[in-house]
């Protein structure tokens, strides 16, 4: 037996030798030997795919492309001198470079900066010399391949189209398009390969002392036709050769896609150089037209039709899967498919983004930020999440994200906002933003083609199972247009910490100051068996946070602009009483009959799209009664804590508390009285006899907020908190411009803190809550050590502070606290303002319907309008039905409680 096993164990290993190595043979002959080396120079038609090319393309000055007498370059002495060029340089046409730049988007925004370092191509993971969609290249593309492989081409390539070194050298090298065809649909990897005339890593500029022809050529040095037009076919069908010839890619652009789908291929027009030349000569501003222009870049994109392709791409209508023809598309409503897809893009001519200006007051002092929190979005369709039935049947019809954007749109359209602010958790994380360009794709466009700055902080979600982390997010966005973010230092923990400052109209005076900070996601656990909680804020941040208020320069306020020769008196006009009547919403009275719903929803064409005629939300008034649910919601459901697994981005730790146990109950109360009379005390309508519906100072259903809550409790005829004096237009001050700080998690002052009390003694609170604690249990010392420590003037015989504060002193300060709002997202049934120690801590409301809610409880934004030049700061939120709820003035001579 022991001689038996020896021999068994003998033959099994000699098997295992033999298996390997015919394994490595199988991979060298893969490599090597699928196809010859082509034996005909550049510029003549080849023969690629399952398409043979017969005509045979000449130089530019070739009168007829189908001649075979020799080219003029034959019968003349060319001068050329050659180059090598570096790895990583784009070759670019003399008379084309000047329409494109490489350079990346920055904004130039003065004294500004955090980031200490510059933006490089590498930063996204992009080696030089390979593939980079953000590079302004300007060379044609002359081939296009596509290769399915078993591995991942990273780990060994044995992928790529086979190729001489002699090809390599005339023709380019392939280069890869890296990002999987089949990702997430497919059994095996699929790329897609393109050449251009010469290779990165081993170029020549040409530099051409005589000119034969007027046109000239747009690879120096070679005339093989370019591609000037790409498309994708499941079926035969003959297409226009008029501006060149068609060749169809012989691999099958869905091989490897399982279950399997109908064939499809990829068919790309290839156009002499003479030609386009030409038409670019006969152009006024020589460009040769979308037709004629040739691609010089390609890109993948993954998701639906409300994913947008990078600025100058052009994304093809066809899906290659997940498309209206494959019965496994994921689906936006009920249906089971899985497959998100994929399509293809292209680029002809790189245009330099368009960077934001600096950010400015208006002429009459005004700015407006729209604060858009926890987006939630996902490479599909979303789902849609705690929505009342008649209006998730139309979420589901559209797709949750979708349905997001299309409200989004309708909010930058009524806003009209001078900043976007997105407040963390644009990304809905949890393994269904694994793309994040794609991600981000939805929504950017949105905000930069309407001209509009944008920025962000990150959220919990946003750095969960992606391809990109939040530095490298960072990254790709200041590559778009208008963003005015940073990654911040590198020193600092996070990535997102940085400043903006708002300048005067007429002078580069800072009227506001914004803070941004990175609140982290969560702590690292300290078991296998515990619960990740929130993260905190870093000390070194709150360090750098106290280092650059102390940069902050002061100025006389209130600002007087330089063509204004009388003091300004009063603040941004109020609109007038009628139109106040005609948006304005009561606090509660967002649940209105359908009509009134209607009446104020009304005028825009998103917002039809997501409301039913028939529907109104829960809370209807039956009986002179009213039912509204206050059943708390975990913050994120069950589904989101199996995806993660670990415990990683778990929001069960917002669940009630003892302090709030009596929200979730129903309740039903009786509507006090029936009379139509509002007062209008300045922050908002609420019924004159201040029933316990809704309080007059808060606007809060009393018994359902302040019952049980010791911060609330017994809240009038208190002792009013007493600040220190400021800036009036009665008594001007030498003081640092008022600030806002925008980060995603709340600090823990949001919940355990005493509320400030008004001139009125009552508590300076408005809004609802409807969930349970969100802030970390860590307390970071930030509102003590960071806010509340940076005052707005400058001791006695103290100035700014010119070099970075490093930690070792500080410029004291005093007044009433520098940050005047704190903005927070994260919890997204939690939507109310409160002041505490003189800073008011506000949190955004959820704005998807991607992410959790609660049925009857609106969607939101949160609005800041800035007016008087900063002196005044008032807020208010405007709900998915255009209506507008809760405007509060939280700073100025005018603010709630003064």
């Amino acid at each position: 037996m022991v001689l038996l096993a020896s021999r068994y164990a003998n033959s099994v290993a000699r098997g295992a030798v033999l298996s390997i190595a015919a394994g490595l043979s199988f991979m060298l002959i893969a490599r090597h030997q699928l196809a010859l080396p082509h034996a005909y120079p550049p510029g003549v038609a080849q023969r690629i795919g399952s398409q043979a090319v017969s005509s045979r393309l000449h130089a530019c000055c070739t009168p007829s492309l189908s001649s075979d007498a020799p080219s003029p370059l034959q019968n003349f002495q060319w001068d050329v001198a050659l180059r090598a060029s570096t790895p990583g340089q784009t070759i670019v046409n003399a008379e084309s470079s000047s329409s494109s730049s490489s350079t990346p988007n920055t904004l130039s925004d003065f004294e500004d900066e955090d980031d200490d370092d510059a933006l490089d191509d590498n930063d996204l993971g992009f080696a030089r010399g390979e593939w980079n969609p953000f590079l302004a290249e300007t060379t044609p593309i002359t081939e296009i391949q596509i290769k399915t492989c078993m591995l991942p081409p990273g780990l060994y390539d044995l992928c790529s189209p086979t190729s001489s070194k002699k090809e390599d050298a005339t023709r380019g090298e392939w280069k890869r398009v890296d990002r999987d065809l089949n990702k997430r649909v497919g059994i095996y990897y699929a790329y897609l390969y393109y050449r251009t005339s010469t290779s990165s890593e081993s170029s020549f500029h040409v530099v051409l002392t005589r000119r034969l022809c007027p046109a000239g050529l747009l690879i120096p040095g070679s005339s093989t036709p370019v591609i000037t037009n790409i498309t994708l076919i499941d079926q035969e069908v003959e297409l226009d050769s008029t501006n060149g010839v068609w060749t169809r890619v012989s691999a099958n652009i869905r091989e490897g896609i399982w279950p399997r789908m109908k064939p499809m291929y990829l068919y790309y027009r290839s156009t002499s150089q003479h030609l386009i030349k030409a038409a670019r000569a006969a152009s006024p501003d020589r460009n040769a037209g979308d037709s004629l222009e040739p691609i010089t870049q390609l890109d993948v994109i993954y998701g639906g039709n409300e994913v947008q392709p990078l600025p100058g791409y052009t994304k093809l209508p066809v899906m290659i899967s997940g498309g209206e023809d494959d019965e496994k598309a994921v689906g936006t409503g009920n249906r089971k498919g899985s497959r998100v897809g994929s399509t293809l893009a292209y680029r002809k001519i790189a245009q330099k983004s368009a960077a934001a200006p600096p950010l400015r007051f208006s002429a009459e002092g005004t700015y407006t930020i729209l604060q858009v929190a926890d987006l939630h979005l996902s490479v599909g369709p979303g789902k849609c999440r705690d929505l009342d039935f008649k209006q998730r049947t139309n979420c589901e019809a559209l797709g949750a994200d979708t349905y997001t954007l299309q409200w989004l749109e309708t909010a930058l359209d009524e806003v009209k906002p001078s900043l976007v602010v997105l407040s963390g958790d644009q990304l809905n994380g949890q393994d269904t933003s694994w793309s994040v360009q794609s991600t981000i794709m939805k929504f950017a466009p949105l905000i930069y083609r309407r001209s509009i700055p944008w920025t962000v902080v990150f959220g919990n979600h946003d750095g969960e199972t992606t391809d990109l982390d939040l530095k490298r997010q960072i990254d790709l966005m200041s590559r778009l247009p208008y963003f005015v973010g940073e990654a911040g230092p590198s020193s600092i923990a996070g990535s997102g910490n940085y400043v903006r400052s708002v300048r005067a109209s007429d002078s580069d005076t800072v009227l506001s100051t914004l803070y941004f900070l990175d609140s982290h996601a969560n702590v690292k656990k300290t078991a296998p068996w515990s619960q990740a909680g929130y993260d905190f804020i870093k000390p070194d941040q709150i360090n750098w946070f106290k280092g650059r208020s102390a940069q902050i320069h002061t100025l006389k306020r209130p600002y007087t602009p330089s063509n204004v020769q009388a003091t300004i008196k009063g603040s941004k006009a109020r609109p007038s009483q009628a139109n106040e009547a005609a948006r304005h919403v009561p606090r509660g009275s967002e649940n209105r009959t359908t009509a009134q719903t209607s009446a104020l929803a009304s005028g825009s064409n998103a917002a039809a799209q997501r409301e039913d005629p028939d529907w109104a939300p829960s809370g209807l008034d039956i009986g002179g009664k009213r039912m509204r649910k206050r059943a708390l919601h975990a913050r994120q459901d069950d589904e989101d804590a199996d995806a993660l697994g670990d415990g990683e981005g778990d929001d069960s730790v917002l669940g009630p508390d003892d302090n709030t146990e009596d929200i979730a109950k129903a309740i039903a109360v009786e509507e006090a009285g029936n009379s139509d009379e509002k007062i209008d005390l300045g922050y908002g309508m609420m019924p004159d006899d201040g029933a316990n519906i809704q309080d007059a100072a808060t606007g809060h259903e009393t018994d359902t907020f302040v019952k049980g809550n010791p911060l609330l409790e017994n809240e009038k005829g208190l002792e009013p908190t007493v600040l220190p004096v400021g800036p009036t237009r009665a008594a001007p001050l030498e003081a640092k411009p008022n600030a806002l700080v925008f980060f995603h998690i709340p600090l823990q002052e949001a919940y355990d803190s005493p509320i400030d009390v008004g001139a009125d003694g009552t508590r300076l609170f408005f809004g609802e809550r409807l969930e349970g604690n969100g802030a970390s249990k860590t307390d970071s010392g930030f509102f003590q050590q960071g806010l509340l420590a940076q005052k707005e003037m400058m001791a006695e015989s103290d100035g700014p502070v010119d070099a970075f504060w490093d930690g070792e002193s500080s410029a004291p300060t005093k007044g009433r606290p520098e940050v005047k709002v704190v903005a927070n997202g994260h919890c997204h049934i939690s939507e109310d303002c409160r002041r505490v120690n003189g800073i008011w801590l506000c949190f955004g409301g959820g704005a998807s319907y991607s992410g959790y809610g609660q049925p009857g409880f609106l969607r939101r934004m949160r609005v800041y309008e800035l007016s008087d030049y900063g002196e005044t700061i008032e807020t208010y939120h405007l709900l998915d039905t255009k209506q507008i709820i809760d405007r509060v003035v939280l700073v100025g001579e005018k603010a709630m409680g003064s």
